[in-house]
């Protein structure tokens, strides 16, 4: 028997079941078991802000200002922020097959309940999904050492009302969208930029991972090597090497 509906973060995840779910052929939503994990991880992390604990990007800053003690009341701001610095892509946009594949396999890590992400957070991404309302996400981009933070940072620039999207064939403000549907950009609470910049760790699609990396992999081989040209630093990462 074919499967009807996908519980994402319950059940297998596979190629196969992957495009199905980006081709809009195959329903994805959500179990008992899976909600109950992310709110459990979700409440998890909010422990940890209530009880001051220091946490790397949860209560701290990122990179080298990991020493840097970040504010509750501050939190939603420094994950805005970050977010937007890091939408530095450039070209053409990414498929439209691979930014669905990119949010399936985002939803389907998300929900298995180790992020600390809110429910908030994942039903938007869905949303995206489900509406056909696609991230615009250019092909190169970098920031430091981790070559899918500027692509990451685009694809989920819409949760935060910034960036480009495609609706109905053209490419439109996101904000301009999310009016249309009556929506408004959601808050990113603490740990969410963590959990939305790692790379489509979904642990069982790796040939979904793969098959994107590389993807970007080609992309990015040329702007790498004109790095020099753009007068690049690696300063950043040699502080880092330091410690």
């Amino acid at each position: 028997m074919t499967q009807k509906t996908f519980h994402y973060g319950s059940d297998t995840l596979n190629v196969s079941k992957a495009i199905q779910l980006a081709e809009g052929k195959i329903k994805g939503g959500f179990n008992n078991d899976a909600l109950h994990k992310i709110r459990q991880s979700q409440q998890h992390v909010e422990q940890m802000v209530k009880a001051n604990r220091t946490v790397y990007g949860i209560t701290t800053g990122f990179g080298i200002l990991a020493g840097t003690k970040i504010s509750d009341k501050d939190a939603a701001t420094l994950q805005y922020k970050i977010l937007q610095s890091h939408s530095v892509g450039v070209g053409d946009p990414v498929p439209a097959d691979i930014a669905r594949l990119m949010l399936v396999t985002k939803v389907h890590a998300l929900s298995q309940g180790y992020s600390g992400v809110r429910m908030l957070t994942i039903e938007r991404m869905l949303w995206h999904l489900e509406n056909d309302v696609l991230p615009v996400v250019p092909e190169k981009g970098s920031v430091g050492a981790s070559g899918d933070l500027a692509p990451l940072a685009h694809l989920f620039l819409p949760l935060i009302g910034l960036g480009e999207v495609f609706y109905k064939g053209s490419k439109h403000h996101t904000k301009d969208v999310l009016h249309k549907f009556g929506l408004q950009p959601i808050q990113l609470s603490s740990m969410t930029l963590l959990a939305i910049s790692k790379f489509l760790k979904a642990p069982n699609s790796p040939s979904i991972s793969e098959k994107t990396i590389i993807f970007f992999a080609r992309r990015q081989s040329q702007g790498s090597s004109h790095i020099v040209f753009l007068n690049g630093t690696v300063k950043s990462q040699a502080v880092w090497s330091e410690k």
